[in-house]
């Protein structure tokens, strides 16, 4: 937004050098040009950024649920291969175990 409100006499200053009288005319005209662009997307940055943090907020809230329990499952897995002969487990036995418990 600074650049804005600056571009209106850089703008006009830097015409005028090269341009003379006509320069400061089309200086001043680019310059407020540049404020409404400048302004704008100042304006709508600071609306579209604090609502995207808030929408990925939401999202990781909402779909935060799958992983913990993936999570949760793999834990279980891990604490069951423990009670087991330290990793000699039979596959069969593993799917049977998980089918029985649901997980």
């Amino acid at each position: 937004m600074y650049e804005g409100v600056t571009d209106i006499f850089m703008q006009t200053y830097e015409r005028k050098e090269r341009e003379g009288a006509k320069g400061v005319a089309k200086g001043l005209g680019s310059g407020l040009v540049s404020l409404g662009a400048k302004t704008t997307a100042g304006v709508v940055g600071l609306v579209a950024y604090p609502a995207k943090g808030v929408s990925m907020s939401i999202r990781s809230a909402v779909r935060g649920g799958v992983g913990r329990r993936i999570e949760a499952a793999k834990w279980k897995e891990g604490l069951w291969l423990a009670g087991r002969k330290r990793g000699l487990v039979d596959p069969v036995l593993l799917v049977a175990e998980f089918e029985r418990r649901g997980s």
